[in-house]
């Protein structure tokens, strides 16, 4: 069955690869021709335009003429180049490359009456022909002509331009052209209609094949759920009730129940390290602000107490040692908090060099007062030899006991502004927030 649909899949892999570049033969057709189609259109309005500055040249004499005249045009070579673009753009073959050789012979044609009239006047004007390009220049006058005086040089060059041959010459350029555009289109579309024959064949057997692997799915839905489904309705119930699975069965569903388990067991390890992640700091791994609020949903806060702590200098050190040395600190001051509180208090790093402690359960007494001082010291004179007493720093302290009523941010706010007694009044000391009258 496997290699059925394998062999399936591989010619409906090809036939969208020949489909696709089919496609792309199509566009590259149209570009074609589009570029072509371009380019024959821009040969009678060029040929019009050369042949009246040319004629306006003889007729008036004046330079302006044989200036549009040689503007892209210097070399004489304007429409048989663009001649030539497009028979590269088409190839070699047909009656459309030899329409397209028989519109170069007749610009030629005229391109040197043009230039022979443009030379009579030039001689007859008595302008410099050494401002003139190399067409102009090499163009040889006959001795006939040499001995004409200047007024018989004007009217031979208009009469060059004026006369029937001339006239015919353009007016068979112009019908070849034209027959170019008809060709042009036929050939197009020849081309576009046997592409779109050998596009729909490869389309039609894309369809063929979607049909026999669609077939081929519903029939493999049939056997699969009359051969595996049931066995995997008890692990679709454990999986909904995000357990992990009963390892039991036959060897089919063993090694399937194995592999989930293995990766529920991941998956919990992962949302734990991503829940521990978003709830701790990562730089010193105490709990972070996040982690203090989850901590606070079901805390009764009248019997806890909140110590807000501020590093004294922070920065300074930051300033004058860098950023290493700063770090390497609030790490130093965290695992000296933690070292110092009880277990049961929550140290949090609360932003910057800012540090809490939530301590869970505390009483505004003289002995807990005394504890939470002492802790501090504790603290402070460890600081004072952290990196040789260089640092100079210290930390400052402002404590809040709870009372009935209290939240997280009346508490936090009490401590804040204890705190702040402290950083105005010297630093490197505590105050409680109930000896200033701090209560809300």
């Amino acid at each position: 069955m496997g290699a059925a649909f394998t062999i399936i899949a591989v010619f409906l892999l090809i036939s969208s690869f020949i489909t696709i570049g089919q496609n792309r033969s199509i566009d590259s057709d149209v570009q074609r021709y589009m570029s072509a189609q371009k380019s024959i259109n821009q040969l009678q309005p060029v040929a019009d335009e050369l042949a009246f500055n040319a004629r306006s040249f003889t007729l008036k004499g004046e330079s302006k003429y044989v200036q549009n005249y040689l503007n892209n045009n210097k070399d004489m070579q304007l429409i048989p180049n663009t001649i030539e673009q497009i028979q590269e753009e088409i190839g070699e073959n047909g009656e459309l490359y030899e329409r397209l050789a028989r519109t170069k012979m007749f610009s030629y044609s005229l391109a040197r009456k043009e230039c022979l009239a443009i030379r009579l006047v030039i001689d007859a004007k008595g302008y410099l022909i050494d401002n003139y390009p190399d067409a102009i220049r090499n163009t040889e006058l006959q001795d006939a002509y040499l001995e004409l005086s200047d007024e018989e040089k004007m009217n031979v060059a208009k009469n060059l331009l004026l006369e029937e041959s001339y006239e015919d010459d353009k007016k068979q350029m112009l019908n070849e052209i034209d027959i170019c555009k008809s060709l042009l289109s036929k050939q197009t579309a020849n081309s576009l209609n046997n592409s779109f024959k050998v596009l729909n064949s490869f389309l039609a057997l894309q369809i063929s094949l979607v049909i026999v692997m669609v077939l081929y799915v519903v029939f493999t839905i049939v056997i699969v759920s009359r051969q595996v489904v049931q066995p995997l309705r008890n692990a679709a119930k454990s999986i909904s009730k995000e357990d992990a699975l009963e390892v039991k069965g036959v060897s089919e569903y063993l090694l399937l129940a194995e592999a989930y388990n293995k990766m529920y067991y991941t998956e919990q390890e992962q949302k734990e390290q991503l829940r521990h992640e978003a709830t701790h700091d990562n730089m010193t791994g105490l709990v972070n602000r996040n982690g203090f609020k989850e901590v606070c949903r079901n805390l009764d806060f009248a019997k806890a107490a909140i110590v807000m702590i501020d590093v004294d200098n922070f920065k300074t050190v930051n300033d004058v040692f860098g950023h290493d040395i700063g770090d390497k600190t609030l790490i130093s001051i965290g695992n000296e908090l933690r070292h110092v509180f009880r277990h049961n208090d929550i140290v949090c790093r609360f932003g910057g060099d800012e540090f809490l402690v939530l301590m869970t359960t505390a009483s505004d007494t003289e002995e807990s007062r005394k504890i939470i001082r002492e802790k501090v010291q504790r603290v402070n004179k460890e600081l004072e030899a952290f990196e040789g007493g260089k640092l100079q720093i210290s930390i400052s302290c402002g404590v809040a006991f709870g009372k009935p009523g209290d939240n997280t941010e009346s508490l936090i706010k009490r401590a804040d502004n204890a705190l702040y007694v402290v950083k105005n009044n010297g630093k490197q000391d505590v105050a409680f927030a109930q000896d200033f009258g701090l209560f809300t």
